[in-house]
């Protein structure tokens, strides 16, 4: 519930059924404040901001309870009131055995199969599947390569951004 106070007049009282506005400082804290009790109920998770990530290691021969994991989350933001993106969920599976003789179900958010992937760039970094840097590293050259151009288009501009 929210009113608006001026000097000493208050408005009624309404319910609110937006949040906080996108981009906004107190907006960062109040998830943050509303989400932490998804880290103490699987030590597994971790969260950056308004992302959270869930890391399961399955010892071989045993199944997976990602879904449940995944169960939990929507169940837990649902209750508080807030909306998962599906969309916006990703599955990386990373695997070493030589023979994988397993099956793993997909991962779903109410109806929403979550996509899997090879690589996701998370904070900045571009995980692969295989845990090689391969892709990372690529994406660095290759956003390195476009300011060493535009370096050498440009030859004459000093820092001031005048052309001598």
């Amino acid at each position: 519930m929210q009113a608006v106070k001026i000097d000493r007049v208050l408005s009624d009282w309404k319910s609110v059924k937006g949040g906080v506005p996108q981009g906004t400082k107190l907006g960062v804290i109040l998830f943050i404040v509303m989400t932490n009790k998804l880290l103490w109920e699987w030590n597994l998770r971790t969260k950056f901001v308004d992302d959270t990530s869930v890391l399961e290691i399955i010892p071989r021969n045993s199944i997976s309870v990602l879904n449940n994991a995944a169960a939990d989350i929507h169940n837990f933001a649902t209750e508080h009131n807030m909306k998962l993106n599906p969309t916006k969920c990703k599955e990386m599976l990373i695997n070493f055995l030589r023979n994988p003789n397993f099956l793993i179900k997909p991962i779903q958010i109410g109806n929403y199969v979550i996509e899997q992937m090879e690589t996701y760039k998370i904070l900045g970094v571009i995980m692969s599947s295989d845990l090689k840097w391969n892709c990372h590293v690529g994406h660095i050259i290759k956003k390195a390569s476009k300011k060493l151009y535009s370096l050498r288009v440009y030859p004459n501009t000093d820092t001031s951004g005048v052309a001598d």
